[in-house]
Order: structure tokens, then C-alpha cells, then sequence
């Protein structure tokens, strides 16, 4: 049974994740600010996206276990 906050903290990793990806897409849109390299944001964006992806499946196994075996 998931609590409106697990809910609401699900929300938040996956907004997260979302401003990574808008922020880099921005800077790669516009000419990445301070010189940045583009390829890196983007690359950085995927594994910030696919780190808040993995967290928030780790949440959902523990949910689903009842939090047993959880930190």
C-alpha cells in the first residue's frame, strides 16, 4: 500500500529527473553556458534520468515487499 508520501516523493524524482533533462536540452539548445560541452549535459541528463529511474523502481520493490529488508 503505497502513503501520499511515497506518492509524492515518486513525483518528485520523476520532476527531477525531467528538469535534468530540460535544463541540458536547454543549454544545448541555446549554446551550453560557461563553455560547457553538450554531449556531456546530454550524456549527464541520461544518467540522471536513468539513476532517478532505478531509485524510483527500488521504491516500488519495497513498497511492494512491505519494506522488509529496506534501510
Amino acid at each position: 500500500m503505497t502513503t501520499d508520501f511515497d506518492n509524492a516523493l515518486a513525483d518528485w524524482h520523476r520532476a527531477d529527473a525531467a528538469a535534468c533533462e530540460a535544463e541540458a536540452a536547454s543549454a544545448v539548445a541555446g549554446g551550453s553556458p560557461a563553455g560547457a560541452d553538450p554531449d556531456r549535459l546530454q550524456a549527464a541528463a541520461r544518467r540522471l534520468r536513468r539513476d532517478a529511474d532505478a531509485l524510483l523502481a527500488e521504491l516500488v520493490r519495497a513498497l511492494h515487499d512491505g519494506g522488509e529488508g529496506t534501510p
